[in-house]
């Protein structure tokens, strides 16, 4: 189970950071011409996500560390 889950994470991650850039940019391409968000947008997305989605997880896992599950 371990090594499915593995490589579901493996498959999915990459497409999910995949898919925060186009839609990034598919919304940045909405703003305006002159605005800076328009570059950023498709970079700082992904980025967030990934950092958000990175620091709870090890977040929970040290939190789990002192208290195994029964």
């Amino acid at each position: 189970m371990r090594v499915v889950l593995w490589l579901y994470a493996l498959v999915s991650v990459p497409l999910y950071l995949w898919f925060l850039h186009h839609m990034g940019d598919r919304r940045g391409q909405q703003l305006p011409a002159d605005d800076d968000l328009r570059f950023w947008l498709p970079i700082v997305v992904p980025l967030a996500a990934f950092s958000f989605t990175t620091i709870s997880s090890t977040s929970w896992w040290y939190s789990t560390e002192d208290h195994p599950f029964p």
